[in-house]
């Protein structure tokens, strides 16, 4: 993946997307029973990303770099 190209997000990333999403919820929530804190802070992170990411039909704001 060429990660400075600022090209369309391809057929079927934003269902990729939130895949992505729904399995770094189901982490977190695992990472908190073990009480691995900034692992499910940051896994929450990737779930925040990836929702917005899945909600969005057009070119990401930034180029990805």
């Amino acid at each position: 993946m060429s990660r400075g190209s600022a090209t369309k997000p391809g057929p079927g990333a934003a269902d990729f997307a939130s895949y992505v999403a729904a399995l770094a919820a189901e982490l977190s929530r695992m990472a908190r029973e073990h009480r691995l804190g900034t692992l499910a802070y940051l896994l929450d992170v990737t779930r925040m990303e990836a929702r917005s990411l899945s909600e969005t039909t057009g070119e990401p704001d930034t180029p990805l770099s």
